[in-house]
């Protein structure tokens, strides 16, 4: 295969991967939306996406490397070249992908930590209504006789 024609595969196939973490990004905020609002369902669907976007990335991944590794020393630098602003913009994303996961991680931690903390409450609670409550339906330990 000609070199120019591995040069254009391999920019299409950063193309895509610009498109699918473009996608990723939309998932991305709307997980994180899910998560905020407690919104099991939304979350799962997000999820889901997300993983959807992630396999595609991969494969992405797999297939510019085996382009690469088909491209001879002036081609790659040829690609190198053509591709540095897109480069750019694929960090970028990325780094945007990373920081949305982080901040989702963070927010359903922080909802865990609440809700062990309500859960405690109602243990809690639980025990000081059994010490509170009046003496057992059928009579207590003691037969009244006292």
């Amino acid at each position: 295969m000609q070199d120019n024609t591995l040069v254009a595969q391999a920019m299409a196939c950063l193309h895509e991967q610009k498109a699918n973490y473009d996608r990723l990004l939309v998932r991305m905020e709307a997980q994180l939306e899910a998560a905020v609002r407690d919104d099991e369902p939304g979350l799962k669907r997000e999820a889901e996406a997300i993983r959807t976007g992630i396999a595609r990335a991969r494969a992405l991944d797999e297939s510019l490397a085996e382009t690469w590794g088909r491209l001879p020393g002036p081609a790659r630098d040829e690609l190198s070249t053509r591709a540095t602003g897109l480069r750019g913009e694929l960090q970028a994303a990325l780094e945007k992908i990373m920081e949305l996961e982080n901040a989702c991680a963070v927010s359903l931690r922080e909802k865990k930590a609440r809700l062990g903390q309500s859960i405690a409450g109602l243990r809690q609670g639980k025990t000081l209504l059994k010490a509170y409550s009046g003496p057992r339906p059928g009579g207590g330990r003691f037969s009244g006789n006292i």
